[in-house]
């Protein structure tokens, strides 16, 4: 307030001091944001079947979708192996990846979540008919900070990634501009394998 009272008379010096101060409280709410996931981070690995976990989330953002006039069709494995994992954070990562997808969808679309059996892995599909992502940026969409909309701060998908491979899975995606986006998660049936990979890295966190 002291330094904003200097600068009253000087337009300039005061839409810079306007500038630092927006940024300070982004920084402060984005510091906030990490030092929440990190407090409730700590993961809790039971073995379950993705689509319980997937269609939790889905549950959580039909409503907002039915409001965005957007579709959801679901197309899950029939045959469903269980994998360790921790419920909370998967279904946490695909909360982020799903409003993702409304949020590209603004004037209704189109939703499909697939699950599959792949034999030695669980893949999971979420595609939507939004606007897509120009293919020069698909490199950095997993890129903390990285947004092509005007609102939040591009944190989501990122989160969403940092939790998948910590549950020693892999996530992509396909998209062109104007043509949709398509997110693949892929998690290895191998549970010893991803079991003994977990337990090592979390006495080593």
């Amino acid at each position: 307030q002291v330094l904003r009272r200097n600068f009253e008379k000087d337009n300039i010096k005061n839409e810079l001091l306007n500038m630092i101060l927006s940024d300070v409280r982004r920084l402060e709410e984005i510091v906030s944001i990490f030092l929440d996931f990190a407090e409730h981070s700590s993961s809790e690995f039971k073995n379950t079947g993705i689509n319980k976990i997937v269609e939790g989330a889905v549950r959580l953002i039909e409503e907002q979708a039915k409001s965005q006039i957007v579709t959801i069709y679901r197309d899950y494995a029939a045959d469903d192996p269980e994998l360790p994992l921790d419920e909370i954070q998967i279904r946490q990562a695909l909360i982020n990846i799903l409003v993702n997808a409304l949020q590209a969808m603004p004037d209704g679309g189109s939703l499909r979540i697939r699950t599959q059996n792949a034999g030695d892995k669980v893949s999971l599909e979420i595609a939507d008919t939004g606007i897509g992502v120009p293919s020069e940026k698909l490199g950095s969409i997993f890129d903390p900070f990285f947004n092509t909309k005007s609102q939040g701060m591009g944190l989501g998908l990122s989160i969403a990634r940092m939790i998948v491979e910590k549950h020693g899975g892999s996530i992509g995606v396909k998209s062109t501009g104007g043509n949709g986006s398509a997110f693949i998660i892929e998690f290895p049936l191998d549970r010893k394998e991803m079991q003994v990979e977990m337990q090592i890295e979390m006495k080593l966190g």
